[in-house]
């Protein structure tokens, strides 16, 4: 009645293969499962870029605040506790494929910006987005999504990058940089090249940095 279309796979193997072949809105998984639980199907689908974002709720009879903390930790979006209402499961739903519909709109508009944007979260400064522009000034061919700043791109260690975006985390005041010198590779392996940057590094805070 809410116009969901549900796949319902028996285990965590079929449900893997079920969201690579056709990314989901959303996943609702059980913690217990046979062949791949829960937390390793998150594992697998968090190893994957086509399926890294994706929204897991995952629901177990184990109660308590470690319980939950440990299944966020693991990279679940959500963690339920049985048993629970449909209500409060349909609520969970619906706000996360809202936020999920919100995001996807916030990327199609990166990817169609002029002008280079990544977003790196937490204090790793991981790669969440990366639009085309941002690509072609590190090189197109670079694999960042996921990767913290300093695997990503190990060629801007101990040119005062890291140190930059340290400060504007912990400040929480952004930075503007007028033609930044800085060495970098545009592809892997490849030699460093001198490049100047016009950039700015804005903080965007909520509830989990």
């Amino acid at each position: 009645e809410r116009g969901w279309s549900v796949d319902a796979q028996a285990n965590g193997a079929s449900a893997l293969e079920a969201a690579i072949a056709h990314v989901p809105d959303l996943i609702l998984s059980d913690v217990m499962m046979p062949g791949l639980d829960g937390p390793a199907l998150i594992a697998a689908l968090r190893a994957r870029p086509e399926t890294r974002d994706v929204p897991v709720i995952l629901l177990s009879a184990r109660a308590g605040e470690e319980a939950q903390v440990e299944g966020l930790a693991l990279g679940a979006t959500d963690y339920l506790i049985k048993p629970f209402s449909s209500r409060k499961l349909l609520a969970r739903v619906e706000a996360h494929l809202v936020r999920g519909r919100e995001r996807k709109r916030l990327r199609e508009l990166f990817a169609q910006a002029p002008v280079a944007i990544a977003v790196l979260q937490g204090p790793d400064f991981v790669y969440e987005v990366a639009n085309d522009a941002y690509r072609r000034l590190i090189g197109p061919e670079r694999d960042i999504l996921g990767k913290p700043l300093r695997t990503a791109l190990p060629e801007l260690a101990n040119q005062g990058i890291t140190e930059l975006l340290q400060r504007v985390y912990e400040t929480g005041a952004p930075y503007v940089g007028e033609e930044l010198s800085v060495r970098i590779a545009v592809a892997d392996g490849q030699p460093l090249a001198q490049r100047f940057y016009t950039f700015v590094y804005q903080p965007v805070r909520d509830s989990s940095n």
